[in-house]
């Protein structure tokens, strides 16, 4: 066998084993994973962008997209985190005026 094609079929047989032994999978939740941070920081940066404005009906829409996301996600500290926003931001939104 030629050195060429030896190489050749290491390099399909190193690919076969990636694929058949996670690879793919692996990817697959890293772009998962990537997506769910992405969501994250919008709906984070519109919660900030309410939170000037002290729009608390936004605010607390936001907390509880956000609080889904992190769910959804695995995430538990962070969706701890937003539970207890989203409970303030509820709170006074529906406050009376």
């Amino acid at each position: 066998m030629s050195t060429g094609k030896a190489i050749l079929t290491l390099a399909i047989a190193g690919g076969l084993s990636w694929y058949f032994y996670g690879g793919v999978r692996r990817l697959a939740d890293d772009m998962e994973r990537q997506s769910y941070l992405e969501m994250a920081k919008k709906s984070s940066d519109r919660y900030a962008m309410a939170q000037r404005m002290e729009d608390w009906p936004t605010m607390c829409a936001e907390a509880k997209a956000s609080q889904q996301i992190w769910l959804q996600a695995g995430r538990e500290e962070e969706y701890r985190t937003w539970t207890k926003l989203g409970e303030v931001a509820c709170s006074i939104a529906t406050m009376p005026r």
